[in-house]
């Protein structure tokens, strides 16, 4: 049984595969070695699927959309020829076991879109021959995501108080840091989110997921935020262990190694979603999709352009990004 290695909330990492097909869309899966290759291509040959590899390292990709994901969002390759036949990344995904330094991180991937359903009573994961990763830690950033990560393992987490710690500022319940409400909404108008979700390799997951957040955000006004917290605890909850898992699994830090910013721009992800979704279940699935767009620099370059722009954002200090 594989257990958190940062104090667990939890005794056991809970999770159960919904087959929703979120996982074969704007990602690269990784093709691990030769024999792996050879193997791929040969069954993508018996299924008609021409050149499955690209580059010899990955699978192709078209539309976004992994080029074994059927139209009923099922993986070909599982259907035909068993679990086992996948690539190990996908047969893994989403248990990520990592190296940190002289530690070893587990846990379960929060871009999965169906994470939140299984997360309490799903079957307890158990996987002895689950591959490692290494994943580097500058160690200048090591206290603050050290910090971070307490404050989200808290009680009494809040993505309010988390945000507000992130800021700097005196905690004062889960109330947002001082004016970032305004300043999330004009940062999200601005934005080109729209654009982005239109690009081909996006696929038809995230926008999906987004749907609600899509919908709400030209409505919001920067002089008269929604109010914060939500009402429902659940979507509390999601948020705070969406987050806690972005900043302890590391699943940004390859495009943005700034903890603060990971941090920062995961939790204004669980904002905006817990405004746009008040059942616990959308808010889930468009927080994955969220954090799932921000795995590359591709949306959130262009949120948070400089780092002028993400302090900003957090404490209000300077102009706005593009202000004359």
């Amino acid at each position: 049984m594989l257990t958190h290695l940062s104090p667990p909330r939890r005794e056991a990492l809970r999770h159960s595969c919904l087959a929703c097909g979120g996982a074969c869309q704007a990602v690269v899966v990784p093709v691990i070695g030769a024999e792996e290759r050879a193997r791929i291509e040969s069954l993508g040959a018996q299924l008609g699927v021409a050149e499955p590899v690209v580059n010899g390292r990955q699978l192709r990709m078209v539309g976004g959309r992994c080029v074994f994901l059927g139209e009923d969002e099922l993986c070909r390759l599982h259907g035909a020829f068993g679990s086992a036949s996948k690539p190990a990344v996908c047969s893994q995904f989403p248990l990520l076991v990592l190296r940190v330094g002289e530690s070893l991180r587990v846990g379960i991937d929060p871009t999965c879109f169906t994470a939140y359903q299984t997360w309490r009573d799903g079957p307890p994961v158990s996987s002895p021959g689950a591959m490692t990763m290494p994943v580097p830690l500058d160690p200048s950033q090591e206290p603050i995501e050290s910090r971070l990560i307490s404050v989200l393992e808290s009680e009494d987490a809040g993505l309010g108080m988390f945000l507000r710690a992130v800021a700097g500022e005196p905690q004062d319940g889960d109330k947002l840091p001082t004016g970032f409400a305004a300043r999330l909404i004009t940062a999200m108008q601005a934005s080109p989110l729209e654009e982005i979700l239109h690009k081909e390799g996006v696929g038809r997951a995230i926008p999906g997921a987004l749907a609600p957040l899509r919908a709400a955000l030209p409505t919001w006004s920067a002089e008269a935020p929604p109010p914060w917290p939500p009402e429902n605890p659940e979507i509390i909850a999601w948020g705070v262990e969406s987050v806690r898992r972005t900043l302890f699994l590391r699943t940004q830090a390859a495009q943005l190694p700034v903890v603060a910013g990971v941090a920062l721009l995961a939790a204004a992800g669980g904002v905006a979603c817990a405004w746009a979704c008040p059942e616990p279940k959308d808010y889930a699935r468009a927080l994955a999709g969220w954090l799932r767009l921000c795995r590359t620099p591709m949306y959130w370059a262009r949120l948070m352009p400089t780092s002028a722009a993400m302090h900003w954002l957090i404490r209000g200090v300077g102009e706005a990004p593009g202000a004359a």
